[in-house]
């Protein structure tokens, strides 16, 4: 496996691109509850096939993460060949990324960070797996998919000779 088979209530949604994928191998409704009953190997494999299928196509289309905790947002670029990284941290009793209105405001350039001093860290790295295996990895982590709005608000606050790309 490539990455993790999806477990049971990600499989029900995706029942039917399930039931798609067991026709795709001429497997009927009739064999796939033959095959979990007389061979639960076989059963398992299938399964693990259909989600490396869908996992690729997901990740494929992922382009930004963000990983939020209380004191860092953290969001990464996944380009073709490198993925960046725009790091916020700020160690503020008083602030709270996980704060959806909070991270609404910095989204928006509605707040003032300096106040709160904010330290900012970038970096790039060569993959040294696929991008699909970097955003997997990135994801099991605890980041989740986001939209490039939130990476282009952390760049616009960069030092100019720092945002390049």
């Amino acid at each position: 496996m490539k990455y993790r088979k999806l477990n049971l209530s990600e499989l029900e949604g995706l029942r039917d691109d399930f039931v798609q994928f067991l026709s795709s191998n001429s497997i009927t409704a009739d064999d796939w509850v033959r095959i979990k009953k007389e061979d639960k190997d076989a059963a398992e494999k299938l399964i693990e096939v259909f989600s490396d299928i869908v996992w690729t196509k997901v990740l494929t289309k992922i382009k930004f993460v963000k990983l939020v905790t209380r004191t860092v947002l953290r969001v990464m670029h996944f380009g073709e060949e490198t993925a960046e990284l725009i790091q916020l941290k700020i160690e503020k009793d008083d602030f709270n990324f996980a704060n959806p209105e909070l991270t609404e405001q910095l989204a928006q350039g509605n707040l003032d960070l300096a106040s709160y001093d904010p330290e900012m860290i970038t970096g790039s790295k060569t993959y040294s797996n696929s991008r699909e295996i970097e955003v997997f990895l990135a994801l099991e982590q605890g980041g989740q998919p986001a939209e490039e709005v939130f990476w282009l608000a952390l760049k616009s606050m960069l030092p100019k000779e720092e945002s390049k790309s």
